[in-house]
């Protein structure tokens, strides 16, 4: 906000939109994706259950991009680093 020239309207509607996902997302409650770029509110709780993949809060682009969203196929243990887990036999 003090870098880039920003109108106040939007800064607050994006702090406001971060801090309701943030609390959905650490909820418990399953909720579907309302943009196209938000994944469900369960790839947050597989952030805490399989704590080496999907570490996108509010996007899914960056873990495809560096390759740590989780994969039903793989197994994930807490020697797993990098989101690469070894595949399920």
């Amino acid at each position: 906000m003090f870098v880039v020239p920003l109108h106040p309207a939007v800064y607050l509607g994006v702090l406001v939109y971060n801090y309701y996902y943030g609390v959905i997302d650490h909820s418990g409650i399953y909720l579907r994706a309302v943009w196209p770029w938000q994944p469900s509110s369960m790839f947050h709780d597989d952030h805490h259950k399989y704590f080496h993949c999907n570490f996108g809060v509010n996007t899914k682009l960056f873990d495809w991009i560096h390759g740590t969203l989780r994969q039903p196929d793989r197994y994930y243990s807490e020697a797993t680093f990098g989101g690469k887990g070894a595949l399920k036999s």
